[in-house]
């Protein structure tokens, strides 16, 4: 009834978030990897296709779990919608509409901004970062530039 879609909502919602954390941990531990010196531009090359995959791979699961979010919703509202049509007089859909024209205008700036749509910022912000990521050159502070290379090499050719 009414009760299981509404915990079937909130179950898929609490999927939604924790595949988005993991993937958001995930992409912080290989954005740190890709900071460190010991990676190359090669590896951070990688790192960044592994960002990619992770963000759009978080990007579809967030779209699949909102669907079976609002699938649940849907059913749970099919049920009020039931109630009133069968007791008219209790008047629940008014109910409901009452509450969101009191509400929505406290939230109205805000209100367009779902949580769906900041779960899909932040999953396709992780494939952003991994498409920037091979791009910021890190510069070689081990070798020698080959203005310095060539002057200690003409300095040793006269000794």
């Amino acid at each position: 009834g009414y009760a299981s879609f509404r915990d079937d909502a909130h179950h898929h919602e609490e999927q939604r978030a924790r595949v988005s954390n993991l993937i958001l941990v995930i992409s912080a531990a290989l954005i740190a990897m890709a900071a460190s010196e010991a990676v190359d531009s090669f590896g951070r090359a990688m790192i960044g296709i592994m960002l990619i995959v992770l963000g759009l791979s978080g990007t579809v699961f967030a779209w699949k779990f909102y669907e079976y979010l609002t699938r649940a919703y849907e059913r749970a509202h099919q049920f009020y919608a039931e109630l009133d049509r069968r007791f008219p007089a209790v008047g629940f859909m008014a109910a409901r509409e009452n509450a969101d024209t009191v509400l929505t205008p406290r939230f109205k700036k805000i209100g367009r901004l779902t949580v769906h749509r900041i779960w899909m910022i932040l999953n396709v912000s992780v494939a952003c970062v991994g498409l920037l990521l091979p791009a910021l050159h890190r510069p070689d502070t081990t070798s020698v530039a080959p203005s310095a290379q060539g002057a200690s090499t003409q300095a040793e050719s006269h000794k």
